[in-house]
């Protein structure tokens, strides 16, 4: 019972409805995109027809806006990897392994396991499939299974009440080897401390006249 000729078939991926936005929003000057949606998509496996829900994701354009104090950059893959990155933390999720994948959708992408399962793949959208949308810009997109994702979660997130303190903030500065990589300082700062202490960063880094490698 389609409600109109043009949405009489059933979707078997989200990349071409998102893509129909994209063009949509790009035809109207709007060329810095990022979207997502949660919807159904079908397939028949043997004689069965299957309804699984996904979760799609979009990014296209640049990562900033135009100012005089820094240039455009472009939306790279790894911009929608740390997306991903950030969806997995909230539902207490962690992937197996990323494995690259190349076909006709993806110039380069990823596909995404748990558990033995393939839950998503990501990647950069070919220049066909965007010829074929009226697109002349990269657009990247992921596609995950959201029924396997919450299926697979490791641990179930737990939500704190907001601290009644303001927090506080301490700069330190480390003389070590060279060769130590920051991920080393951070393990050993949340083994030691995993209480209060919620975030660290590096913002310098000084070598030079004075100071042993």
């Amino acid at each position: 019972n389609p409600l109109s000729a043009e949405l009489a078939i059933l979707r078997t991926t989200m990349l071409f409805s998102g893509l129909e936005v994209i063009q949509y929003n790009i035809h109207r000057k709007q060329k810095k995109l990022s979207l997502f949606e949660f919807g159904k998509v079908y397939a028949k496996h043997n004689q069965n027809y299957l309804e699984t829900e996904k979760l799609a994701l979009f990014s296209t354009g640049t990562k900033t806006e135009e100012t005089w104090l820094e240039e455009n950059r472009e939306i790279t893959f790894f911009d929608i990897k740390n997306t991903l990155s950030i969806v997995f933390e909230k539902i207490g999720l962690k992937p197996d392994s990323w494995r690259p994948i190349t076909n006709s959708i993806f110039t380069y992408g990823v596909e995404i396991w748990k558990n033995k399962k393939n839950i998503g793949t990501a990647g950069h959208l070919s220049k066909h499939i965007l010829k074929e949308a009226d697109i002349k810009q990269s657009v990247f997109f992921a596609e995950l299974n959201w029924e396997l994702l919450v299926d697979a979660r490791t641990k179930k997130k737990k939500i704190n009440e907001i601290s009644k303190y303001p927090e506080v903030r301490r700069d330190l500065s480390l003389v070590m080897d060279e060769h130590i990589p920051f991920e080393e300082v951070h393990r050993v700062a949340f083994q030691t401390e995993r209480k209060i202490l919620k975030t660290i960063n590096v913002f310098n880094i000084y070598q030079g006249e004075h100071l042993e490698k």
